[in-house]
């Protein structure tokens, strides 16, 4: 049986910073919390697959502001859930990890209600000092990642680390399938990226995955399957996921070919760990827009808002400074149909994103 582990955290939050030229170090405070969604942009397979994915060393400018989605928007949408662990793993399977996310689902008919019902799979994942850990994965079957797999380590430019785990799989009462994993993840760049939705100072991971998926029936082994690929990822301070991922060939593209996804912003599911939106909530209508568009904000002792709408290639479409008052309204003068972003500045930097439906 085949086993597909996503092990790659999909693209995530919409920043709003601006060009930088420090280094970035990451902290705790980046990697990702319980009650977030990240939704990515799929980018297209043709391009995906001739993408280069830019040079090593310092202050780089690794430019994807021509980034195609894969299959036109919504479709494109890509969105991963983080939700708490206990919420959906009653039995205790997994009683170390912290965190899930929505992995592999089907949907069945019920012969029982008469009704199609979804059955949804987890990976597991929990975080410390040392970064993100995949912990294990309920499909096809629970199994732990033994030790824990660090896949998004908090690393400074320059610096690497190897790590190593297995999970077996109980296929049947005489059958077990292991998977054994190996990254080696290196620091190899911080610069400026520039995504169709944002540019923004990051640091850039490259992960080398070795992995053997091999198949024992009555303890002899029957078959094993040997997968090599090369990931990279750029993160930034505040923004808890990959700003650009770019695969090829590792546990979550076994085809071999080189898939990408670029972030579009994030929403909190649970109104908890999002400071930004706790702070600074921002109420647009309607949504889609027709003929114009409400912003209505929640000052809370902030002034001086600066207001940006791009298109979807990340270019500026209208843009207002000095926005003191609780409400805004926007004419959709000639702008064309189809979807836009919004940012949100303060004084003192982001404050608030998301996008707009012009029908």
């Amino acid at each position: 049986m085949k086993t597909t582990l996503r092990l790659m955290i999909s693209i995530t939050l919409l920043s709003l910073a601006k060009p930088g030229y420090d280094q970035i170090i990451l902290t705790e405070n980046d990697l990702p919390a319980i009650g977030e969604a990240q939704i990515s942009i799929k980018v297209d397979s043709l391009q995906a697959a001739t993408l280069f994915e830019g040079q090593v060393g310092e202050n780089q400018i690794w430019n994807f502001k021509n980034l195609i989605p894969c299959c036109g928007l919504p479709a494109s949408e890509d969105t991963t859930k983080w939700l708490a662990a206990g919420n959906v793993d009653p039995n205790n399977n997994f009683p170390g990890a912290t965190m899930a996310v929505n992995g592999h689902f089907y949907t069945y008919h019920s012969h029982v209600t008469h009704t199609d019902l979804t059955v949804f799979h987890h990976k597991y994942y929990l975080k410390d000092a040392e970064g993100l850990k995949f912990y294990g994965t309920d499909y096809p079957a629970n199994a732990l990642a033994q030790p824990s797999l660090l896949v998004q380590p908090l690393l400074t430019y320059g610096q690497s680390v190897v790590t190593h785990s297995r999970l077996i799989f109980e296929v049947s009462s005489d059958s077990l399938q292991t998977v054994t994993v190996t990254d080696s993840i290196f620091a190899d760049g911080w610069g400026t990226l520039i995504t169709p939705t944002d540019t923004i100072s990051t640091i850039r991971y490259r992960t080398a995955e070795y992995s053997t998926d091999s198949l024992f029936v009555n303890g002899s082994l029957t078959s094993a399957e040997n997968t090599n690929g090369t990931s990279w990822k750029w993160f930034t301070n505040g923004v808890r996921f990959p700003v650009l991922q770019i695969g090829e060939g590792s546990l979550s593209t076994r085809s071999g070919s080189r898939s990408a996804e670029y972030s579009l912003k994030s929403e909190n599911l649970l109104g908890i760990d999002d400071p930004i939106a706790d702070k600074f909530p921002v109420k647009v209508f309607p949504n889609p827009v027709q003929t114009q568009v409400t912003f209505q904000f929640g000052l809370n002792n902030m002034s001086k808002l600066t207001l940006v709408i791009c298109d979807l290639a990340g270019r500026e479409v209208k843009r207002i400074d000095g926005i003191n008052s609780p409400t805004v309204i926007v004419e959709r003068a000639s702008l064309p149909a189809g979807l836009y972003f919004y940012r949100i500045y303060s004084a003192m930097g982001p404050v608030n994103s998301g996008n707009l439906i012009v029908q």
